[in-house]
């Protein structure tokens, strides 16, 4: 699944979504926000191992959407 897929899905349920880099975006939904790395490779994107706040890397919209605790809200 690529980037904009996953980021048209995270859109399409709500959530606003703003790109740091290449792989890494902070996405804000129900009045939190989250750093999301987007990735295939398993890299950790911009917010390396050194990043000391949340951070998650996620491989498909499924990935994204239990990160943002969407599950069980009805948007899926």
């Amino acid at each position: 699944m690529s980037s904009d897929e996953i980021i048209h899905g995270l859109m399409y349920i709500g959530a606003t979504v703003q790109s740091i880099s290449r792989d890494s975006y902070l996405v804000g939904f129900k009045g939190k926000n989250f750093m999301l790395n987007i990735t295939d490779s398993g890299s950790h994107g911009y917010l390396g191992p050194e990043w000391a706040g949340q951070r998650a890397t996620v491989k498909t919209l499924d990935d994204a959407i239990r990160v943002i605790n969407c599950n069980g809200c009805g948007c899926e």
